[in-house]
């Protein structure tokens, strides 16, 4: 188990360019690459790929699906997560 420290607060950019840099350094924080976060979350890497580079803005079931692979809720993508330390496993 590795704690996730990495503070996603919001900084009041566009919502949509906020959320995809929340997502990539997540993914990047986490060492994760798109084809490990494909696979965990059933998405494609294209797919993924416009998501993070704020090509498409991604629907709910996207950030659900984007959460659950990283093992934090989705409102933690969408508002930020808090800073504290949250036990995250690989």
């Amino acid at each position: 188990m590795k704690p996730f420290l990495l503070n996603l607060e919001r900084t009041y950019k566009d919502d949509d360019e906020e959320l995809s840099a929340r997502i990539r350094a997540c993914r990047a924080y986490l060492g994760f690459t798109l084809y490990d976060v494909a696979k965990r979350s059933g998405l494609q890497e294209p797919v993924l790929s416009r998501i993070e580079n704020s090509k498409v803005e991604p629907s709910p079931d996207h950030v659900g699906a984007i959460a659950k692979a990283f093992g934090v809720e989705p409102k933690d993508l969408v508002w930020g997560l808090p800073k504290y330390a949250k036990e995250q496993s690989r």
